[in-house]
């Protein structure tokens, strides 16, 4: 391509913005043929930026007293079994009822994570 848009005799782009015969973007779009900037040493922010994030809950069954109160804040997310708290699903879409259930946990018992980094999203 030409820099008005068109292609060259080739079929290939320029250096203004487009793709090369072997299917990689120039160094003016900064991109290569797997989407990846070349920033990282590979897969990493390619794939990353690909996957959905997801959090991960984890319930301190020594702590918790099974108040409840996460069941009014996030019910869809937790259960109360024979006095017991249990997260329905460990790993979850974001949602922010689940922090909300966190806050709230008398016993601080519920800590939510991210899957991909480990970050703490509960304080602690």
């Amino acid at each position: 391509m030409n820099s008005t848009g068109d292609l060259n005799s080739t079929g290939d782009m320029d250096s203004a913005g487009g793709m090369n015969s072997t299917g990689d973007m120039d160094s003016a779009s900064g991109m290569n043929s797997t989407g990846s900037t070349g920033a990282d040493s590979g897969m990493g922010t390619a794939r990353s930026a690909l996957s959905p994030v997801r959090w991960r809950v984890h319930l301190d069954r020594d702590r918790c007293i099974g108040s409840g109160l996460c069941l009014g804040a996030a019910p869809e997310h937790f259960d109360l079994v024979r006095g017991e708290t249990r997260p329905r699903l460990v790993e979850i879409t974001p949602d922010p009822t689940v922090l909300d259930a966190a806050q709230c946990c008398p016993s601080e018992a519920i800590r939510v994570t991210r899957v991909d980094t480990g970050e703490v999203l509960t304080t602690e």
